[in-house]
């Protein structure tokens, strides 16, 4: 897919963002400053690509103040991975565990899916089966499921 050029037509006020196939992106709410943070959920955006066999991401998180947090390990740890199959994706988010200052103790992780074809019928998150023809698309193109 490399090796190409693309022109998009875009208004003043609005930014393209490029994506590569096969991504996993973690956001949060939009925020103004560290103090205002919004740790009550995480987003996994992942864009759907079926050559990409495997895709995992590692979030790093700490409190944003420490400058010794790594070496002190006042951080966490989270591996996201994605699993195309012909009929099914496959997710999993695992932590090591880790603790830093103001680290939330409960975090909703909201999952976006861009782009799945409807081959796959079965998204599985953490061995949690969930059937595509029950989720509604968001208006922006995505399916979501929000795990507590």
């Amino acid at each position: 897919m490399g090796n190409q050029t693309t022109q998009v037509e875009v208004k003043l006020e609005t930014l393209p963002v490029f994506v590569k196939a096969g991504s996993i992106i973690p956001t949060v709410n939009t925020f103004k400053n560290l103090a205002s943070y919004p740790n009550d959920s995480l987003f996994v955006n992942y864009y759907f690509d079926p050559q990409m066999k495997n895709t995992t991401y590692t979030l790093y998180e700490d409190d944003g103040r420490n400058a010794l947090a790594l070496e002190t390990g006042a951080f966490k740890l989270t591996t996201i991975s994605v699993q195309p199959g012909k009929s099914k994706l496959e997710c999993h988010s695992e932590s090591n565990n880790g603790k830093y200052e103001g680290q939330p103790a409960n975090r909703k992780l909201v999952w976006r899916f861009y782009h799945v074809p409807e081959s796959i019928k079965t998204i599985i998150i953490n061995q949690t089966k969930i059937k595509v023809n029950t989720l509604v698309k968001h208006p922006k193109g995505y399916l979501e499921i929000i795990m507590n």
